[in-house]
């Protein structure tokens, strides 16, 4: 039997395919030619020197803090999990969890790392529809600490810059799309999850949409408090991170203005211009820094501390996914949910 609208979905997809292979297009190549354009006006080898001169014991508490990132994480997805009754494991199941989707968000590209903790989920028996519809949820944490620090940090900078009038008019700008993006996506967060959801596997997706919603509806305020709060701890701490890489390299910047531009960097994150922040993060540093009489050099350095630090950080990471990938049924064994739990988290 021939479903009318199929076709009409189908031209649809095809008129749609030149806009998204652009987008790609632009994903990957602007990085890259950001990152030649930086190369270019930048001297690596004083940025390499700037590096190895780099305070160690600054250094080592840049990576600590890093540490404490994924910490943070682990304790908010204790709280997801609650959120979506997907049953209480030990904190050291979570933390594993989120070393090893720390490292998929440094070397896998930006729009399939969010799958990551779903993929885990689903290999130790957890139900996939509210797999993905918590992953969906630590995403959405995720967007709304970055436009929190980043959209107070572009107006402190602005003005600071003097350009108070045009920053007061982008941040006006920004807070009211935020909030009608808010209102429109709290009636269609469950369709994205489903949409999501029916392209990675079967039949219980549809639960997703009854997932999202359920949370967004619930009483739960406790859990959702500690989501909330772990999810700006986190980013606070990530900053902090950026702070004490400044100051590894003898760089003599004020706590207030490298919280703003990690605030600018974390906004870039948003943007459909890059991969894991490459090349966007660099040119927001020697962009901002250069303001406060910082060489261009210098300010590289200072992002590639900073990847270098979350990379040492999240490197336990990658023995997770050796250990899945080895002994996959020893794996499912340990750690897939008894009855009773799965039972909890089946839709009703």
């Amino acid at each position: 039997m021939h479903d009318r609208g199929s076709a009409p979905m189908t031209q649809r997809h095809r008129r749609g395919a030149p806009a998204r292979y652009a987008l790609l297009a632009l994903r990957f190549v602007g990085p890259l030619l950001l990152v030649a354009l930086l190369v270019w006006v930048v001297d690596l080898r004083k940025a390499v020197r700037a590096l190895a001169d780099a305070d160690l014991a600054w250094v080592l508490c840049c990576i600590a803090a890093f540490h404490a990132v994924m910490l943070l994480r682990a304790a908010r997805w204790a709280a997801i999990h609650a959120l979506f009754k997907l049953g209480r494991l030990g904190l050291m199941y979570n933390l594993r969890l989120s070393y090893a989707t720390g490292i998929a968000s440094l070397v896998v590209p930006q729009f399939i790392s969010p799958f990551a903790r779903f993929v885990m989920l689903v290999q130790d028996g957890y139900p996939r529809a509210r797999s993905g519809a918590a992953a969906l949820l630590e995403k959405a944490g995720d967007l709304c600490t970055y436009v929190a620090i980043g959209v107070p940090g572009l107006l402190y900078i602005a003005a600071r810059e003097g350009h108070a009038a045009y920053a007061w008019a982008g941040g006006a700008a920004a807070l009211a799309a935020a909030v009608a993006a808010a209102g429109t996506m709290r009636g269609r967060v469950g369709g994205v999850a489903d949409f999501i959801l029916r392209r990675v596997g079967p039949p219980e997706a549809p639960s997703a949409a009854r997932g999202v919603e359920e949370v967004i509806d619930s009483r739960n305020g406790a859990h959702l408090a500690a989501f909330a709060g772990t999810s700006l701890a986190t980013g606070f701490l990530q900053l902090i991170a950026t702070y004490v890489a400044v100051r590894a390299l003898g760089l003599d910047l004020a706590f207030t203005y490298v919280a703003a531009a990690w605030g600018v960097v974390a906004l870039t994150m948003l943007l459909p211009i890059s991969v894991n922040g490459l090349g966007t993060r660099e040119g927001v540093y020697v962009a901002v820094f250069a303001a406060q009489g910082v060489g261009r050099e210098d300010a590289f350095a200072v992002s590639l501390l900073v990847v270098a630090a979350s990379l040492a950080a999240a490197a336990p990471g990658v023995l997770e996914w050796l250990y899945r990938a080895a002994w996959p049924k020893r794996r499912t064994a340990a750690f897939a949910p008894s009855a009773e739990r799965t039972a909890e988290s089946s839709p009703t």
